[in-house]
């Protein structure tokens, strides 16, 4: 049974076509998700780029995104090194299965009309003209203001934006940062496994900081995280009236990284909060004892990214 509909969410990969899909305000998450979206063409969006900005490469990622079009960046960070970053989601607004607490971006507001998605076309050709000018890069990162695997041609998009980074720079490797929410589906798992890397968002007490919707339960989306072929965990710490620094929070987490056995862990906290009000950034001191339990208890040694120190 499909909860209330509140802000609103984009289709699935399967509810709109290759010419880009405009949204409208649905009445229930799950109908946000199998209703077709009429469709229309428009203008590819504009490349732009951005001065680097201060804090983690998510922050950074989020500034630049209020000033960028398809292609952002570069953006430099201790994490991902020099990245530029592809966006794919329609602007200007947060489109994705999470509602986390600590997210700058605001939502789609209901009712709004004539937003499409860009078509793995645009975002091809966005990329190709704007590696050139790029410079020195350490990575290629799809990440925006959202959920990039809920674009309705996630896979050709993926293929776009490979086509365009191996032509230009054959080197440098393309990763995604993504809340992991459509692993299930076998099409975009697919994809997934072509990039060179799978940052997957999972945080300590997920579903009161992170507040998935109905259609994406938590524990569907962690039971199909290890079919992808290997996976970088990264995981935010907040704490204030919503906080996962607390011990049970701090043990559950440990325990599913555990499990999960990730190829890498990123330890972070934010150095400026957009979401909820009384959320502060966890600090460093505590930051380091997590990454010491889970050391300790898993073998797994995590980076670990604060507003004061940005080293592994």
């Amino acid at each position: 049974m499909c909860r209330a509909f509140q802000p609103p969410l984009l289709p699935s990969a399967r509810c709109a076509t290759e010419r880009g899909a405009t949204l409208g305000p649905p009445a229930t998450v799950c109908d946000a998700q199998a209703a077709a979206r009429s469709l229309r063409g428009g203008t590819p969006l504009a490349v732009s780029q951005v001065e680097d900005r201060p804090g983690t490469w998510l922050e950074r990622m989020m500034a630049a995104s209020h000033a960028k079009g398809i292609i952002y960046g570069p953006v430099s960070s201790s994490q991902f090194g020099r990245s530029l970053g592809v966006d794919p989601l329609p602007p200007p607004y947060r489109v994705c299965t999470y509602d986390c607490v600590y997210c700058a971006f605001r939502h789609l507001p209901p009712g709004l009309r004539g937003t499409r998605w860009p078509t793995p076309g645009e975002v091809g050709s966005a990329l190709a003209n704007a590696l050139p000018e790029a410079g020195q890069l350490d990575s290629i990162t799809l990440s925006g203001h959202g959920e990039p695997t809920l674009h309705p041609r996630f896979g050709s998009l993926v293929a776009e934006v490979l086509s365009a980074a191996r032509h230009a720079r054959p080197g440098v490797p393309v990763r995604i940062v993504t809340n992991g929410s459509m692993v299930c589906h076998e099409d975009v798992r697919r994809a997934l496994d072509l990039l060179d890397e799978r940052i997957v968002k999972l945080d300590a007490g997920a579903e009161r900081v992170c507040r998935p919707d109905a259609c994406h339960p938590l524990g569907a989306v962690i039971a199909a995280l290890p079919r992808l072929r290997d996976m970088t965990i990264q995981s935010c710490f907040i704490e204030g009236v919503v906080e996962n620094t607390d011990a049970d929070s701090v043990q559950e987490w440990v325990d599913l990284i555990g499990e999960l056995q990730p190829q890498a862990v990123q330890i972070y906290t934010p150095s400026w909060l957009g979401g909820e009000a009384d959320v502060v950034p966890a600090p460093g001191w505590r930051l380091d004892e997590i990454a010491a339990q889970l050391e300790e208890q898993s073998g797994i040694h995590p980076s670990v990214y604060n507003e004061i120190s940005q080293s592994p």
